[in-house]
């Protein structure tokens, strides 16, 4: 597990719409005052880690098209500092336990819709 610095700065990789939203909102409810970045999919993330600074935490969505949560988890192996928080509508154990193998500091389960 991380340091338990405080977060500054996250980074959102969500490719649902009103699941951003209510991370947006969730945030400005509990004001905290820290930078928000939102990527829509697993592809940008190493692209967008090579020009910006390494954010705090990353929340990312486990099931997104084009590269899932886990295939980033692999691809960000030794490349990434911060807290890796990944989430989903729904998973197996085995699958949360691949993506906590695979170097994530924890899952959250969505809310339902």
């Amino acid at each position: 597990m991380h340091s338990s610095t405080p977060v500054q700065s996250l980074l959102l990789v969500e490719d649902n719409s009103a699941d951003f939203l209510l991370i947006k909102e969730v945030l400005k409810d509990i004001d905290l005052d820290l930078q928000l970045d939102v990527l829509s999919d697993g592809k940008k993330v190493l692209p967008y880690l090579d020009t910006h600074a390494c954010p705090n935490l990353m929340l990312m969505d486990m099931h997104m098209p084009g590269m899932t949560g886990l295939e980033v988890l692999h691809a960000l192996a030794g490349r990434h500092e911060g807290r890796i928080i990944m989430w989903s509508t729904g998973c197996s154990a085995a699958e949360v336990q691949r993506v906590l193998d695979a170097g994530a500091d924890g899952f959250v389960q969505k809310p339902g819709t």
